[in-house]
């Protein structure tokens, strides 16, 4: 890395001191906890562009005269295409006019701070954009396999609309939880995010505040990525989080990590953010510091009983806006 003897900041700090403290705490910045890339998605980033993901379907067959032997059985699976993975950048440079007028080091922190903010941003709706979108969950495009005595119909759909105006009752929560279980997931592992607004409207309920929070895996997870859980309802801790669209509930089993992310094929590891940063040794009428951001982000459902996605304004869905990603 680049640096000019005797560059210092308004403040009289090392510009070399600067690209040290960044370096790191990008570093730092990628290891932390990413929240809803954490809460939803594999752990094993993948380069594939499709994955199998099996599912039950092996069954014992009565056996017939000594010599007989069952027809030979595999495990079914499902092939699930992933998204193809994007590039984004922030150009975070420092131009010659600005440095000539003068910076300190905390402005020019904050600005790099302000950087590893909007990566985690990028993130979080890279997530939860899928998961709000139509087809990612049961659409009504596939039959889902049985689970014990469960049948189910090619119409079956985890994308469901309720014209309520944005008010949420009981009986949704009781509706999505069952739409998850009838699929083998547990009741445990199941959470509902909703937003802040929809919350407030159901604080004074006193039967939803009354009981008592257990310390599951699922909600030890959630206090260590920094989520409050307001309530139960229907049996399940639910989340107010303005992440989530106002007039949308999302319905999860956090154990199944029905997201995988892809990154790009390569022989470089792309899945954290990268910062590539230099100071302008040569004398140059624009920039004094170039400092650039990359993040490449694909988040696709891979597992689609896993999650419901419910619509409250609306009595058909309409998938949600507003997210900065494609």
């Amino acid at each position: 890395m680049a640096g000019t003897p005797g560059a210092f900041t308004s403040d009289d700090v090392p510009t070399s001191q600067l690209y040290t403290i960044f370096k790191d705490r990008v570093e730092q910045h990628n290891e932390a906890d990413q929240n809803f890339r954490q809460l939803l998605c594999d752990p094993d980033y993948t380069k594939l562009t499709t994955v199998e993901i099996s599912y039950r379907g092996k069954q014992f067959e009565k056996m017939g005269p000594d010599t007989d032997r069952p027809d030979m059985q595999h495990t079914p699976y499902r092939r699930v295409t992933l998204a193809e993975p994007v590039r984004w950048g922030i150009n975070g440079s420092i131009t010659q006019l600005a440095w000539t007028k003068g910076l300190s080091s905390t402005k020019i922190t904050r600005d790099h701070e302000e950087s590893l903010r909007a990566d985690f941003d990028l993130i979080t709706q890279s997530c939860l954009q899928p998961c709000l979108t139509f087809g990612g969950w049961y659409s009504a495009t596939q039959t889902p396999p049985k689970f014990q005595s469960n049948t189910f119909l090619s119409t079956h759909d985890h994308y469901v609309a309720s014209a309520a105006a944005g008010v949420l009752s009981l009986p949704m929560f009781a509706a999505d939880k069952r739409h998850i279980q009838e699929h083998g997931y547990k009741t445990g592992n199941i959470v509902s995010f909703i937003h802040g607004e929809q919350a407030t409207n159901l604080e004074g309920i006193a039967d939803w505040n009354s009981v008592a929070f257990n310390s599951t895996p699922v909600m030890d997870k959630l206090q260590q990525l920094g989520f409050t859980v307001e309530f139960r309802a229907a049996g399940i801790p639910v989340v107010s989080c303005d992440w989530i669209p106002e007039n949308y509930m999302l319905t999860v089993d956090l154990a199944a990590m029905p997201l995988m992310w892809r990154i790009p094929e390569g022989p470089e590891p792309t899945e954290n953010l990268i910062i590539w940063d230099s100071e302008v040794t040569t004398p140059n009428f624009q920039y004094h510091w170039i400092e650039d951001y990359e993040r490449w982000t694909s988040a696709t459902i891979i597992a689609p009983g896993a999650g419901v996605a419910r619509f409250l304004n609306g009595a058909a869905w309409v998938d949600s806006t507003g997210w900065t990603t494609p």
